[in-house]
């Protein structure tokens, strides 16, 4: 697009601003009802050391320190966290019914590169829920671990806490999708409407 067009354009926007500022207008009212109709949920994290037990004997302790250090034991400790298993005890451990849907109570886990960190992530409608389930997943993983890896112990190195805001919608960036969403469509409407205007006077 050569630097003639781009001042035409700019001219015609010029020339009808009123209506890309009624379409700015429209599309801003249009995101702003949709996010907030849109129900809230909201995340929550802790993050979980992997480390030798106490209980461990100094024979053991050299072992289980170097097995550590293989990414297998940090993989299966984080995809353990996200079972059906660990998930049913985490709700319960949280005073909720264990039958609860993916789609009500999300739970995921990951390992943090290069480190003995899992980090669990949750979502929820209610930020308390979000917070508790979190910390329920470690506990709950700490039991069913211990019983297949008594030589290692989870440890909250992060408590989850409530969240402050919510994870969905994103105000922010929803809104700043609709304003730019409505300058292009405000330039696009203004500028089709001043050539068909230039086209019929002519």
């Amino acid at each position: 697009m050569d630097s003639a067009t781009l001042n035409s354009i700019a001219r015609a926007v010029w020339r009808r601003w009123w209506i890309a500022a009624l379409v700015v207008i429209a599309v801003m009212l249009a995101d702003g009802l949709i996010t907030a109709r849109t129900p809230r949920t909201y995340q929550a994290r802790a993050e979980l050391l992997i480390g030798p037990s106490t209980s461990v004997d100094a024979g053991q302790l050299v072992y289980s320190v170097d097995a550590l250090g293989r990414s297998m034991i940090v993989g299966t400790y984080a995809n353990m966290l996200s079972t059906d298993v660990v998930r049913r005890d985490a709700l319960a451990l949280a005073g909720l019914a264990p039958d609860q849907p993916p789609t009500a109570i999300e739970i995921k886990s990951a390992a943090l590169a290069d480190s003995a960190v899992v980090q669990i992530t949750t979502v929820a409608s209610d930020p308390d829920i979000a917070a508790a389930v979190a910390n329920a997943v470690g506990q709950a993983g700490q039991v069913r671990m211990r019983q297949l890896y008594p030589m290692y112990d989870l440890t909250a190195v992060t408590p989850a806490i409530p969240p402050t805001s919510s994870y969905r919608p994103d105000v922010t960036r929803n809104l700043s999708v609709g304003l730019l969403l409505g300058l292009l469509l405000g330039v696009a409407a203004a500028g089709a409407y001043d050539a068909l205007a230039r086209a019929r006077s002519s």
